[in-house]
């Protein structure tokens, strides 16, 4: 499905009526894109979410477009900008994406360059671009869109309204559910990593008999890799959320509604709970388990159990208050110290 950019005029007094938000400024000024703080046009809805009254109008200062969508309304309003203020600025900006743009439909084609077993089930109405390989006892469902140059291993199972980008790999005898999007590049179900020495000492790799299992409704990122299991499976359960470069070793259990923030990696055999965040280079050791609603700070390291909900920071992995009293702490030890040489 492609966004395409409409012709269109927004007031400042629809957006508002529309987001549910107070509207502090000309409510005829109009907006007719959407776009980033810092890419801002004259006539442009952008949105500020911080919390900080510095970045606010910090924000304010530099922006050169329309309408202004934050959690918070400065005492002077700039002359030619609208301010509408909401608590999820956000929310609110996604919300308006369709009045900017509209999806338009790709014809769904299997291209006569696609190489497809005839050993296959393919459902209704299904795109299957050029250079793909499909084959045997693949079974696709209906409404799958397949892009050029996909790889489909002899037993995979693609689940409706699915997306497969191009460069996409999907191994033997592994699974995706509906409403999934893979993006370019992501091998799913690539043997695990492992390996055991012989009695000469080299190392010997251990069959990788398993599969991998994704969830209805699972996201997957560009040039993510998520191993097959050994024995049973990797299972990445409904509404998961994975970032780009992700690494999953084989056999880990991610419950639902999990997201894991890219180039974080997960050893083998861990299992992840529900609704956890695992921030940018999060690392978790193999056969750990973390519970649900566990939220880590970007470049965590989690060699332990977290049995406990709640924000995890540093290495190892230890809860965000703990940790900030601690590096407070060694802070105040270090002043102390270049007192005491001074002293000396």
């Amino acid at each position: 499905m492609t966004w395409v950019k409409k012709i269109t005029k927004i007031t400042a007094e629809f957006v508002a009526n529309k987001i549910e938000g107070k509207l502090f400024g000309d409510k005829n000024i109009y907006a007719d894109n959407i776009t980033s703080l810092n890419e801002a046009t004259k006539n442009s809805i952008c949105f500020c979410d911080s919390d900080s009254e510095k970045v606010l109008n910090e924000a304010i200062k530099n922006f050169k477009g329309s309408i202004l969508i934050t959690k918070n309304a400065p005492q002077e309003i700039p002359s030619n900008t609208t301010i509408i203020k909401t608590s999820h600025p956000k929310k609110a900006i996604l919300s308006l994406i369709p009045d900017f743009y509209e999806k338009e439909d790709e014809k769904k084609v299997i291209s006569e360059k696609a190489e497809i077993s005839s050993q296959a089930t393919l459902g209704e109405n299904i795109a299957i671009g050029a250079f793909s390989v499909i084959s045997d006892d693949v079974v696709i469902g209906d409404n799958v869109t397949i892009h050029p140059h996909v790889v489909l291993y002899k037993g995979a199972k693609i689940g409706k309204n699915t997306i497969l980008h191009s460069g996409v790999t999907i191994r033997e005898y592994c699974e995706i559910s509906e409403n999934s999007v893979i993006q370019n590049g992501a091998i799913i179900g690539a043997d695990g990593f492992g390996y055991v020495p012989n009695k000469l000492g080299e190392l010997v790799s251990v069959p990788q008999v398993g599969n991998t299992y994704l969830g209805p409704n699972v996201d997957v990122g560009a040039n993510a890799c998520i191993d097959r299991g050994a024995l049973g499976s990797t299972s990445i359960s409904k509404g998961t959320k994975i970032d780009n470069l992700v690494q999953i070793g084989h056999n880990v259990k991610i419950a639902s509604n999990t997201v894991i923030c890219g180039q974080t990696g997960i050893g083998g055999s861990s299992t992840i709970g529900k609704n956890v965040v695992l921030g940018g280079q999060t690392g978790v050791a193999d056969h750990i388990f973390v519970a649900d609603l566990v939220r880590t700070a970007g470049k965590t390291t989690v060699i332990q159990n977290i049995k406990e909900k709640g924000d995890y920071i540093g290495y190892p992995a230890e809860k965000a208050k703990k940790w900030m009293r601690t590096n407070k702490r060694l802070k105040e030890l270090d002043k102390l110290y270049k007192k005491v040489e001074k002293l000396k």
